[in-house]
């Protein structure tokens, strides 16, 4: 059982009330009926963009629609669609997409792609768990029947 006190409470009101309150609600949900450990402020942002799709698409699911799109369109085809993520776009720009499709070793350059996917993913998905309600709008987290108290600055001259 988790045991937890008023300050830590109050902790986890102020790190987490910038997130919509049914996505972290949810998110809360889905922590305690996954997993063992009690829930970190960063384990629930990060669950909260997971729930909300905002984290970026695993290195798996990048390659695999780089993969087929290089199958799919070649290099020659002008017409090939957009990347789906802009981290996509980016690593595939870095790596040359003629490089790509011209490879004799592809599982050289899927290491390459993976690695440097992964090390740009890492980076935006912190930037997207660290900001403010992840850029989506909704009321704020608010704990039915909360003892988080408000604190107030001192009035001058009183």
């Amino acid at each position: 059982m988790w045991q937890t006190t008023p300050e830590t409470i109050e902790l986890y009101h102020a790190m987490l009330q910038d997130i919509p309150s049914e996505i972290a609600l949810r998110a809360v949900q889905d922590w305690v009926l996954t997993s063992e450990k009690f829930p970190t402020i960063a384990g629930i942002r990060r669950k909260c963009a997971e729930v909300t799709g905002a984290l970026s698409p695993t290195a798996s699911e990048a390659w695999a629609e780089v993969h087929e799109i290089a199958e799919r369109y070649g290099i020659y085809n002008e017409n090939r669609p957009a990347w789906s993520h802009d981290l996509i776009r980016q690593t595939v720009k870095a790596l040359g997409y003629y490089h790509i499709c011209q490879t004799d070793n592809i599982s050289t350059v899927r290491a390459q792609f993976n690695k440097m996917y992964n090390e740009l993913r890492e980076k935006a998905d912190n930037e997207i768990v660290t900001s403010s309600a992840f850029a989506l709008g909704g009321e704020k987290v608010a704990l039915p029947n909360s003892t988080v108290v408000q604190s107030q600055q001192p009035q001058l001259g009183a």
